[in-house]
């Protein structure tokens, strides 16, 4: 039988079978996503390479530096667990944050990755190491996902602790918890100004919910910001020297006045997934042509979108949010 009991869940004396199995039996499985879409695998699909994330240098995330210490050993008994699915298992972190890496290296591939938050993501990681088409169908996790299967593959049962970070320009107590999943939030936290906006994930691929009453699971930041709409006097009539703009839209588009410039999501009183800068082509992580998708994606083009790159799109948030 491929079942494995709790008294059997050990890494060295089991099969890739048995230890599908267990995952799929403690509740493990969904911790796990496979490209390109990073839908939750098939039990039955193959596994090309595991690529874990280590780092998230969006703002107010969780620092795996912060914890090292104490989920050091955690973190290598499950790189141990997911190489009996496959060969490939890779670290990466942020070569800018801080931390000894050194153990992780006598087990699998460590990748620092250079570059900002859209960088140092999996799907870009994969993007950038892959050299076989297989690859596209690799699957990813984060550092959290490895504590959680070695701790669950030790006492039998589901692991439900994570650590989570809360910050935003509204936030002055910005900190790092251990928390169970799904905790309702106001336990540990209480906003300030009911009216400011709690986005759960990434400032930039964070998703806002109106619904703030408990953490949604996978989240594991929180940021809370300002919510007040800024709206300007017959805006439309303006020249616009402090608008945002690398093209000549507005007169600061003349100046490069844009990098000297506070945005907000709340200009002119409305959100925009688009300021039509014309930059998203440069700071694309896979070589995408972002406008493009998006657009052929809105025209219902799905092949024509496939063309620009939408399958190597490592979901950073730089369209449509």
């Amino acid at each position: 039988s491929s079942d494995v009991c709790s008294s059997d869940l050990n890494v060295d004396s089991n099969s890739s079978t048995q230890i599908k199995s267990a995952l799929l039996e403690r509740g493990l499985w969904s911790q796990f996503q496979q490209l390109p879409f990073k839908n939750i695998p098939q039990p039955d699909a193959n596994i090309p390479a595991i690529i874990v994330q280590c780092s998230n240098p969006e703002p107010f995330h969780p620092k795996l530096s912060v914890f090292l210490g104490d989920v050091e050993a955690a973190m290598i008994q499950g790189i141990q667990a997911l190489k009996k699915l496959t060969d490939h298992v890779v670290l990466f972190a942020d070569a800018n944050e801080q931390m000894n890496l050194d153990r992780f290296s006598e087990v699998c591939q460590v990748v620092r990755v250079d570059g900002d938050f859209s960088q140092c993501n999996s799907a870009s990681v994969t993007y950038h190491l892959k050299d076989d088409p297989k690859y596209n169908q690799a699957w990813v996790c984060d550092w959290q996902a490895l504590v959680k299967v070695a701790n669950t593959f030790q006492t039998g049962a589901y692991h439900s602790q994570q650590y989570i970070s809360v910050g935003g320009n509204q936030e002055q107590d910005n900190r790092h918890y251990q928390v169970t999943e799904g905790i309702k939030i106001s336990d540990f936290l209480t906003k300030r100004n009911a009216k400011d906006r709690m986005v759960f994930g990434g400032l930039f691929s964070g998703v806002h919910t109106n619904n703030e009453s408990y953490l949604p699971m996978g989240a594991d930041a929180i940021n809370i910001i300002d919510n007040d709409p800024e709206t300007e006097f017959m805006s439309f009539l303006q020249p616009g020297f402090e608008k945002p703009s690398f093209t000549t839209a507005y007169v600061s588009g003349f100046f490069n006045a844009f990098r000297s410039l506070v945005t907000t999501s709340a200009l002119n009183g409305s959100l925009r997934d688009c300021v039509s800068c014309g930059y998203c082509e440069d700071v694309c992580p896979v070589d995408a042509l972002p406008q493009n998708i998006l657009r052929n994606i809105k025209a219902d083009a799905v092949e024509e979108s496939f063309r620009f790159g939408l399958l190597d799109c490592s979901s950073c948030g730089e369209i449509g949010r």
